[in-house]
């Protein structure tokens, strides 16, 4: 590989030293690694993932308990710039003041729609980001790429070079759930409907206003559990708990408040 130079692990270092304890962006989504979310067109992943970055730039209302709050940059390709918007201000009335303000600071939403330019320059301008969305892998390296769009070795390289080069971790969506791409993620997660068999068992009559987090590869000691949502005003997505319990509601609301806070821990770079 010309141009790059080769650098061994030192194992007589690693043997006599305490290595340093992971970072990680949520649990079990290793820092500046790669994380999937796959889900079909309208399950709501577009929106999960728009909260999942609020929740790193400080305002969390999935409840993923980020490490640090930090920058972060969205690429949008598959949602006209009024669509944007709307699924802001529907996000925002459920966050404190302070939370939206460390949100308006830290988060880079880019509406890329049809711009091969402008996605390079957004990513030239994504150094030192906490996570980069990429919302849909699909349409974002047709822009790139129309020839190798389906080449998954060129797809995960296109990814792996976007990390090291800003430092960040990637999330990308992706609609199909067998691309090979999806090997390589280190954290990979499925958004999905509720089943007619689950409304049934939950006892839930309106099943399509919820989905449920499945993550099926993740890192680390502490794991993100399954989590269901229920879509909310404007489609966001609240966590909710469901029980199979038999004669009462079985919806239980998280005992959350409605209004959600900024991360504690301020990360800089």
């Amino acid at each position: 590989m010309s141009g790059q130079s080769m650098h061994s692990i030192s194992l007589a270092s690693a043997f006599s030293c305490e290595p340093p304890k992971p970072e990680f962006l949520w649990q079990g989504f290793l820092a500046g690694e790669i994380g999937a979310l796959i889900a079909p067109s309208g399950a709501g992943k577009s929106f999960w993932a728009l909260e999942a970055a609020m929740a790193v730039a400080g305002g969390d209302i999935l409840g993923l308990k980020p490490q640090h709050t930090g920058r972060v940059v969205y690429l949008a390709t598959s949602d006209p710039e009024p669509v944007l918007i709307h699924r802001i201000h529907a996000i925002g009335k459920h966050l404190t003041p302070e939370a939206r303000q460390s949100v308006a600071e830290n988060l880079t939403l880019e509406p890329v729609t049809g711009s091969r330019a402008k996605i390079w320059e957004a990513i030239k301008q994504s150094q030192g980001a906490q996570l980069i969305v990429l919302d849909t892998t699909s349409r974002l390296l047709t822009f790139l790429d129309e020839n190798n769009q389906d080449d998954p070795e060129l797809q995960l390289a296109f990814l792996q070079r976007i990390s090291v080069d800003t430092g960040a971790s990637i999330l990308y969506l992706h609609t199909c759930p067998e691309s090979p791409l999806h090997g390589a993620a280190h954290w990979r997660a499925h958004l999905t409907s509720m089943t007619a068999q689950e409304s049934v068992r939950l006892g839930i009559v309106r099943r399509d206003s919820f989905v449920r987090l499945g993550v099926a590869k993740q890192e680390g000691e502490d794991s993100l559990q399954e989590q269901w949502y229920e879509r909310g005003d404007g489609g966001v997505l609240l966590p909710a708990a469901l029980t199979d319990s038999p004669r009462k509601l079985r919806l239980i609301r998280n005992t959350q408040p409605a209004v959600y806070g900024a991360a504690k821990e301020e990360h800089h770079v």
